[in-house]
């Protein structure tokens, strides 16, 4: 863990906003030049970025703000105000499928103005978004949050003294959950340009990222520490029933990419028909 890069007075340059820069960096980049290969031009897709980062930050931040409200009581100008009342420079707190929430809504509206082909827009972000991920999840790694629950798997991890996970667990080995976030979606990069070559109709790599992260991130979250003050993102749908708010949010992506591919399928196979 190497949660600060350095320090001068109060500011802290912290390795989890390092590695996110370079997440939404790396995103552009892959935005813009995979646009080129369907016939956008440079300016076009660095604009649809900049919606895609302004967007998610702001779901990230609202989202987390919501299920940790208390821990804003009388300093509610913190939620926005990056020189925080603690003397802490810098905003810290986002949940990513927040922003993934807010980015989807954002870009809707965005390609509907600019009348875009959204098939198409939808699969040229699709890998940009899984390598923002993975990149962001090694800054929550670096950072040591987003941790598991104890077990003894042999690649189990021990945060230092400092961390989250050490004031909550102690000198216990844990899930390393961010990691398992990037080898899944690593392997979902992967499978999605495999296959771009040879995807059936516009618009399903994205349906495919869909089904393939939630069910990832679905899983993932079984093994996530959530107690204490992450206890407010867990949500009771039924007596002794808790589900988390990610965990809610993957069973809609997959649900929605299953649609998309099922009912795009059933039109094409309508079309074919003698």
């Amino acid at each position: 863990m190497f949660p600060v890069i350095f320090k001068i007075g109060n500011f802290e340059l912290h390795t989890y906003g390092v590695m996110f820069a370079l997440a939404f960096a790396a995103a552009v980049y892959l935005t813009v030049r995979r646009g080129k290969k369907y016939g956008y031009e440079f300016s076009q897709m660095y604009d649809l970025s900049m919606v895609v980062i302004f967007s998610s930050l702001i779901g990230a931040r609202l989202t987390y703000v919501i299920f940790h409200l208390d821990e804003f009581k009388g300093r509610y100008w913190d939620i926005i105000n990056p020189f925080q009342s603690t003397g802490q420079i810098g905003l810290s707190g986002m949940v990513l499928l927040g922003g993934v929430i807010t980015a989807a809504a954002a870009v809707l509206i965005y390609i509907r103005i600019k009348k875009y082909r959204l098939g198409e827009i939808a699969d040229i972000i699709a890998p940009s978004l899984v390598v923002g991920i993975a990149i962001g999840r090694l800054g929550c790694f670096m950072n040591g949050c987003c941790f598991g629950e104890p077990c003894n798997l042999p690649w189990a991890v021990k945060f230092p003294p400092g961390s989250y996970a050490f004031y909550v667990y102690g000198d216990v080995h844990v899930h390393p959950t961010q990691l398992y976030e990037v080898l899944y979606a690593t392997v979902i990069f992967i499978i999605l340009s495999i296959i771009e070559k040879k995807k059936p109709f516009h618009g399903f790599n994205f349906a495919l990222f869909l089904v393939l992260y939630g069910i990832g991130r679905f899983f993932n979250e079984t093994l996530r520490y959530y107690n204490g003050s992450e206890a407010g993102m867990k949500l009771q749908i039924v007596s002794g029933l808790d589900i988390t708010f990610s965990q809610i949010t993957s069973l809609v992506m997959l649900l929605t990419g299953l649609i998309i591919i099922l009912t795009r399928k059933r039109s094409q196979d309508v079309g074919t028909r003698p």
